[in-house]
């Protein structure tokens, strides 16, 4: 009954940390705030379903990096973690922001969600969602719970993820503003492949130990120029290997300016499993004693 009471006790926190986090978003879109709850139906607006919880979500595996230590007492406990939620959600809110200033700078929330109901603008925005929650989840993690630390990972991350939004259009064959015009769900799922496998090798590179900042930012860009290397060469084996007629994805101008998901899914499988390939390569080879540690 006293661990029932407790788990409650941690529900409830929960609970609160979301209606605040309701308000807060209501704050940041007060233009459109009253059209978000009131009418939060999932028929009539599937993308500000979207749009939302995929921001839950991420607030959701955020959280599930803290834990709630009585060891000190519950009043202890229940502070320390609520602090802890309210700090996170604010780096949360911030790195969002900064990436969709970076990514989504010519659309607005209003015009795409609201008036236009774009599903490919909420998919590519749920694809940022998700790829900051998992950065900042990384930055806690390789900080130790550090603030401080958690600051400087999590700027190195959101720097990198940063660039890596500003070159896709050199890793794809679609026009990004004009598809996000065009509502073409293609483009979404070529972005989503794409991002999501930059997470994935960005996370990797997270993964060391804070001894000073700097060589630990020297590791960080160190492994990401490593994954620069080895990911064209595992993408270009894909391609040869299976066979995947890579030249014939667009023929004519209407295909570039409508293309099909299937093209769209490609695209981003493609870019996806390369990374994925590319973190086992950089992260998954033990040394032992035969070579010094850098």
């Amino acid at each position: 009954m006293d661990k029932l009471f407790l788990r409650t006790i941690l529900c409830i926190q929960i609970i609160i940390i979301l209606w605040l986090y309701k308000n807060i978003h209501s704050f940041i879109y007060r233009k459109s705030a009253k059209l978000l709850f009131v009418d939060f139906s999932p028929q009539e607006n599937p993308s500000n379903i979207i749009h939302f919880f995929s921001r839950i979500i991420g607030i959701g595996y955020i959280f599930s990096a803290l834990y709630f230590d009585l060891s000190n007492g519950i009043f202890y406990g229940v502070l320390l973690f609520f602090i802890q939620a309210i700090v996170l959600l604010i780096l949360f809110i911030s790195s969002t922001y900064i990436l969709k200033s970076i990514g989504l700078y010519n659309f607005e929330f209003e015009d795409e969600i609201i008036k236009r109901k774009n599903t490919c603008y909420a998919l590519i925005d749920m694809t940022i969602v998700f790829c900051s929650a998992f950065i900042l989840r990384s930055s806690v993690h390789a900080s130790y719970s550090t603030d401080l630390n958690i600051l400087i990972v999590l700027s190195i991350g959101l720097v990198i993820l940063g660039l890596a939004i500003k070159f896709y259009k050199y890793f794809s064959i679609f026009n990004f503003n004009r598809l996000i015009l065009n509502k073409n769900l293609a483009l979404s799922f070529s972005f989503m492949g794409y991002l999501l496998g930059w997470m994935l090798l960005l996370t990797s590179a997270l993964k060391n130990n804070i001894d000073q900042i700097e060589i630990y930012t020297m590791k960080v860009i160190l492994k990401m120029l490593l994954s620069t290397i080895i990911f064209p060469l595992l993408k270009t084996s894909m391609i040869f290997l299976f066979n995947l007629k890579q030249k014939n994805l667009i023929q004519t101008q209407s295909d570039l300016n409508a293309p099909s998901l299937g093209v769209g899914i490609y695209e981003g499988t493609l870019f996806l499993t390369s990374c994925h390939l590319t973190t086992i390569i950089t992260g998954h080879i033990l040394y032992g004693p035969y070579y010094t540690h850098f």
